[in-house]
């Protein structure tokens, strides 16, 4: 289930946003195949551009949620997919 994107004041952080949906960094790992150093490297810096979509099906989390500095680019996709 996708969660649409809400209005972000404060950027929340990979796990703050994992563990609002009973998530886990361990788990996104798990279910990704990487390491779960990996997984801590995004949640301090940025999730990687490529890996947005599979962790939003993953997670349920929205691009936007997961990655606000993009936030223009993933509503544009989202009104090009509904035309």
């Amino acid at each position: 289930m996708v969660v649409s994107c809400a209005t972000i004041s404060v950027m929340s952080n990979l796990a703050t946003l994992l563990k609002n949906r009973g998530q886990t960094l361990s788990g996104l790992a798990r279910e990704l195949g990487v390491n779960k150093a990996t997984v801590s490297r995004w949640n301090k810096k940025k999730v990687p551009f490529g890996e947005i979509s599979e962790i939003e099906r993953i997670t349920g989390i929205a691009p936007c949620d997961l990655r606000p500095d993009l936030a223009s680019l993933f509503s544009t996709k989202q009104k090009v997919a509904a035309q």
